[in-house]
């Protein structure tokens, strides 16, 4: 789900010949839209209006980026979602997934653990993911040479980026 979009508009800022695919539910994607005029992009943009764990995603594309979705899914959920996922990845692509990982022992940092313990108050079946597990996913989809990317020093996000190989 790109959510209010702003990494997808802050790529297109960076890089205006490309073109934005926003995918998340249709009343997310009504306020995708207001936010987008405050950015100025001149990329072509376009919206769909899905629910990427149920939906099948139409095209494919170089870049997918899943961004603080996967700690509202279980572990069955999120392999469906990466195994479609990789067959949304156009051949030498790659997939992004941004988030506060859990550290493999599941006890750390405190955001990630504070995110995992909200997840299993709010949603029937989330929680928050290890880094070691989801690429573990990556992998068993298909995806290879996966990388951890730490973002900031003062970010707790991260993220892991693996290829479709062809």
């Amino acid at each position: 789900g790109c959510g209010p979009g702003t990494y997808a508009f802050h790529l297109g800022m960076k890089n205006p010949e490309l073109s934005l695919f926003l995918l998340d539910f249709p009343g997310v994607l009504e306020v995708t839209r207001q936010i987008q005029q405050e950015y100025g992009i001149q990329n072509e943009v376009h919206y769909l209006p899905l629910d990427a764990a149920k939906d099948s995603i139409p095209g494919t594309y170089d870049l997918v980026l899943v961004s603080n979705a996967l700690h509202m899914m279980d572990e069955c959920q999120c392999r469906k979602l990466i195994s479609q996922l990789y067959d949304s990845v156009a051949p030498d692509g790659s997939l992004v997934i941004q988030a506060q990982f859990l550290r493999d022992d599941r006890m750390g940092g405190r955001w990630p653990v504070l995110l995992d313990l909200i997840q299993l108050c709010i949603t029937p079946s989330g929680r928050n993911h290890s880094v070691g597990e989801t690429k573990e996913w990556m992998r068993d989809a298909g995806f290879t040479d996966i990388r951890h990317c730490k973002m900031t020093l003062l970010n707790t996000n991260s993220f892991l980026r693996g290829y479709k190989q062809v």
